[in-house]
């Protein structure tokens, strides 16, 4: 008989736990999966039952042999309260986690860079980051962190994670989990799951979707009836010996193969002592009555375990029962806590705790008691009346207030709070909520925030009015970074109400300044800028405050939306006033920014770039990270304009590495430097970026950064020559659909920009010239001139010279630039526009400009239109064809130098040969793995295919990992494809680089 599945005696001896007997075809599937893990090949294993099953129990046992195989095991068990409180179940896991690998000496690695966790494990002791003011930007960086620190155990040794009751698990953890998942795939990783048959699987399905497209190796369980044999096997043992045949039938029939059920009934006192009357009478009669009864009157299975639960709750005392009535509201609880719920000393309820435990009612998980199953909480619970539930809720937010709590026990207090409200003066309730939903927002839990700000709310009457305040004001923000701006509306116009009621006028501006931000949003220009002066007016006579700063620069952004030149200069002296006043170099970095952006608006880069090192150095000054990050991509976007790719670089690196870890912020800034790698030729590492962009974008299920990811992919894949593909990117980027995106000009430049780009290089130039809206003008997006040759050529090629006159204009009425791009540009233009003996020349002078301001693709391109004029002679053809061709090969610009060699096979010469490809800096068997990988194929497969080790695999996938810059097989099988190292034939396996 497998280890798992019966007695390793005759008698009644068990090798292992009672509950899991009749289980061993279950556990050795599990065992089999942990063999994979330790291979290198994550595994997710879901546990289904219906209650009474034992899922928690063979859990727990894969959890133990995991143990005994060297994996750190992390236990978290999800509780009802755990469903409204974000990561607070996976973080219990994750500290106890940090916590065993403690005297490894690796805590500090593994939390190294991870502020973000701060306020969702305060207990792990970071520093808090700064905050970051947008809650997509904060929720991000939560979620990115969470994962790189699961990562980061993983990567320690094997590592296996059980999540009890995973349906009630909270939003942000299962995201987390699914967001992980990818990176976990060639780690020696396993993921548990347990979950009652019949709920809700909408969370299974989730993570069995994840672990699925990463190649997980995935089990999924179903829990059913033991048999007879193994059901009389659980019973006896339960009750200590063999009981009386008849009733031992009647009671294997009753519990229809519930293990628990038959460890319940087999551990009752009335069955144990069956059968064993001193006198010699017959067995206990009401006993066998009882389950005769039970059996003949068909109640379900559930009734019946209940039956058995007040069975064993009749002869606890109230100390016992006032624990699980505390454990079944709290679903958690320290001793100190249920000490001071229940008003007594720590010493009085250590008998109490023990005897539970004993009689497997409750259990101390680590971080706390719990009850031992779902049946007893719902017994309990539902034994409570409408009294005693929210008065214990009040006792257990003040217990949980006054225990220095961690970040689960001060969400599970706000949570108690509300809940408790009538036992509770409402400001001190109030204190709790707020403070609770300040970290919430902090960590982009604002759905959650705002639910319990909303709770809150229906008790604002009995607070005092400062406090009615804070709270509707608070309420507004949740509402409008969740997107719900009519709600946010309406909570800002009961914070306004109470302020009125108090005078308040600063809270007053406040309230119109966001008020305008949403009549912006919804397209009423007027009210917008009416309610912003209006806040002014509010404040008119009052010291310099930085609400009057906010209000101020609003105004002068919406001037600068509108075009409203004389309110901008309206606005500027107040401004500079009120910056001298507050000595606020922040304040000052907003104005310049605001001035830097209207001059960009009317073409004069040369003054928008000086208000904008303006900015950058009151940013500095300011410490707001944030800010200098705005500034300095602004000053990237201007030397882009310009054609300063050297500006281009320096302000991107700089916004790069403020925006470090932030997965949300640092996409633009390496999508600009993977610009500055196609201007250099170093298109592999164009590649890579773009792939490690699309790869982080589609795990974090953002359209913007997908689109613009994709938009740049394409890009990359055009200039290597990748066809086919980068049309696949476009079109994947164009699908890419969010209500926000369509308005969005950053974005949508850079798309336009590809769309014709690969429109040029596939013959396709005048169909996407004719979907271009936004790249034919010179202040649009970040790269306007670029795109402006780009469209330049694609009207020239599609016939249409009014439309290079267009253009010409546009370019001419620049109002200043540093460089000569815009002269460049012009002269590129007419040449393409008039054919004829000033053609060549204008080409010529095209190319020498881009030349010099070293956009070598530009210059290149310049030339092979010059050797394509029918005016031109054939040796002048030639020389300009070859020089683009040469160009072209030092740019790796596949595509277009395959274009050039056409035009001098063309004009009757023979092209110079194409450069031998450059090879990728991997031994030849890590090429293979790396190819089979994007094959497919496991790491088991790999191994089998290579006769090489599992864990050899994996050695030469982290090398790959490590050398491409990519945290998933899906990034990196994305770029081996786009790039076309799978199939180049110059790569064969084998080959030695």
């Amino acid at each position: 008989m497998s280890r798992w599945g019966g007695p390793a005696a005759p008698g009644l001896a068990y090798a292992e736990p009672v509950a899991l007997i009749g289980r061993a075809d279950e556990l050795d599937e599990v065992h089999g999966v942990l063999a994979e893990a330790t291979g290198g090949r994550a595994g997710l294993v879901t546990i289904t039952a219906a209650a009474g099953m034992g899922a928690t129990c063979l859990a727990e046992a894969m959890m133990a042999d995991a143990r005994s195989s060297d994996f750190t095991t992390l236990i978290t068990r999800v509780g009802p309260i755990d469903r409204d409180l974000p990561y607070a179940a996976l973080a219990r896991a994750l500290e106890r986690g940090l916590d065993d690998v403690r005297h490894l000496g690796h805590r500090t690695a593994l939390l190294d860079g991870l502020q973000a966790l701060a306020p969702v494990m305060p207990a792990v002791g970071l520093a808090p980051p700064a905050p970051l003011g947008d809650s997509r930007i904060e929720a991000a960086r939560v979620l990115d962190d969470c994962a790189r620190l699961i990562e980061r155990m993983s990567q320690l040794g094997p590592l296996a994670l059980l999540v009890d009751e995973l349906p009630l698990l909270d939003e942000q953890s299962l995201h987390a989990l699914q967001y992980v998942a990818p990176l976990l795939a060639d780690r020696p990783f396993v993921l548990i799951t347990t979950a009652h048959a019949g709920g809700d699987a909408a969370a299974s399905h989730a993570l069995r979707a994840a672990a699925h497209d990463e190649g997980w190796l995935d089990t999924d369980i179903r829990l059913g009836p033991l048999d007879e044999r193994s059901a009389g096997m659980v019973l006896d043992a339960s009750a200590g010996r063999r009981l009386p045949d008849a009733l031992r039938r009647r009671v294997i029939m009753h519990c229809a193969g519930r293990p628990l059920l038959l460890t319940a009934i087999g551990a009752d006192p009335a069955i144990t002592t069956a059968g064993r009357a001193p006198n010699g009478q017959a067995p206990d009669a009401a006993a066998q009555q009882a389950m005769t009864d039970a059996h003949a009157t068909g109640i379900p299975l559930p009734v019946d375990l209940r039956f058995q639960v007040h069975a064993r709750l009749a002869p606890l005392d109230d100390v016992s029962m006032a624990l699980l009535e505390t454990l079944a509201i709290a679903g958690r609880a320290s001793v100190d806590v249920l000490a001071a719920s229940s008003g007594r000393e720590r010493t009085a309820l250590a008998r109490p705790l023990s005897d539970l435990a004993a009689a497997q009612m409750v259990r101390d998980d680590g971080d706390g008691w719990t009850l031992a199953h779902g049946v007893l909480r719902d017994v309990v619970l539902a034994e409570m009346g409408p009294i005693r539930t929210p008065a214990l809720h009040a006792r257990l937010a003040m217990a949980l207030r006054s225990s220095a709590p961690a970040a689960s026990e001060a969400s599970a207090a706000a949570e108690h709070a509300v809940a408790g409200m009538g036992y509770l003066d409402p400001d001190v309730a109030a204190d709790l909520v707020l403070a609770e939903a300040h970290r919430l927002r902090q960590i982009g839990a604002v759905s959650q925030a705002s639910a319990l700000l909303q709770l809150l709310a229906a008790h604002s009457s009995r607070m005092q009015v400062s406090t009615r305040v804070q709270l509707h004001l608070l309420h507004g923000h949740c509402l409008r970074d969740a997107g719900n701006d009519e709600a946010a509306c309406a909570a800002w116009e009961l914070a306004a109400q109470a302020a009125r009621d108090s005078a308040d006028v600063i809270v007053l501006a406040e309230i119109d300044q966001e008020l305008a931000e949403i009549d912006w949003a919804r397209g009423d220009l007027p009210a917008a800028r009416a309610r912003l002066r209006a806040g002014q007016a509010r404040l008119a006579g009052l010291e310099a405050s930085e609400t009057l700063s906010y209000i101020l620069h609003a105004r002068a952004v919406d001037a600068v939306r509108v075009g409203d030149l004389d309110e901008l200069h309206e606005l500027a002296p107040q401004l500079d006033r009120l910056s001298r006043a507050l000595g606020s170099p922040a304040a000052a970095a907003r104005i310049a920014l605001v001035r830097a952006t209207a001059l960009l608006s009317q073409a004069d880069f040369i003054a928008a770039e000086y208000q904008t090192s303006l900015a950058l150095t009151a940013a500095e000054a300011s410490g707001d990270p944030v800010l200098l990050t705005r500034a300095h991509d602004q000053a990237a976007v201007l030397a882009s304009m310009q054609g300063d790719f050297v500006g281009l670089e320096k302000h991107s690196r700089a916004s790069l590495a403020l925006a470090r870890e932030l997965p949300l912020l640092e996409g633009w800034p390496l999508g600009r430097l993977a610009v500055v790698d196609l201007a250099r030729g170093d298109v592999d590492h164009a590649l890579q970026t773009t792939a490690r962009l699309v790869e982080t974008a589609l795990r974090m299920h953002e359209p913007r950064i997908t689109r613009s990811a994709m938009s740049m992919h394409a890009l990359a894949l055009a200039q290597a020559g990748r066809l086919d593909a980068a049309r696949d990117a476009v079109d994947r980027a164009r699908q890419t659909t969010s209500a926000t995106l369509e308005s969005d000009r950053h974005v949508g430049s850079i798309l336009e920009l590809a769309d014709v780009t690969v429109g040029l290089a596939t013959g396709d130039a005048g169909d996407a010239a004719r979907r271009a809206r936004l790249i034919g003008y010179p202040t649009e997006g970040w790269l306007p001139l670029t795109g402006i040759v780009m469209l330049g050529r694609a009207f020239a090629h599609a016939g249409r010279p009014d439309e290079l006159s267009v253009l010409i204009d546009r370019v001419s009425a620049i109002r200043s630039c540093r460089t000569d791009m815009p002269a460049a540009v012009i002269s590129l233009l007419r040449g393409l526009r008039d054919p004829g003996a000033g053609a060549v020349g204008s080409l010529d002078a095209a190319a020498e400009g881009f030349a010099a301001l070293r956009q070598q693709m530009l210059a290149a391109e310049a030339c092979l239109e010059a050797a394509q004029l029918p005016e031109i002679d054939l040796d002048a053809a030639a020389m300009r064809a070859r020089a683009a061709a040469r160009g072209f090969d030092a740019l790796h610009a596949a595509a277009a130098a395959h274009r050039a060699r056409a035009v001098l096979a063309a004009l009757g010469r023979r092209p110079d040969p194409p450069p031998t490809p450059t090879r990728p800096a991997l031994s030849a068997r890590e090429l293979d793995v790396a190819r089979l990988v994007a094959a497919g194929l496991t790491n088991g497969q790999i191994a089998d295919r290579l006769s090489i080790s599992p864990r050899t695999v994996s050695t030469h996938l982290d090398h790959v990992y490590r050398r491409f810059g990519f945290r998933s097989r899906v990034g990196l099988t994305r770029y081996l494809v786009d790039s076309g190292l799978i199939d180049a034939g110059g790569f064969g396996p084998g080959d030695d680089t």
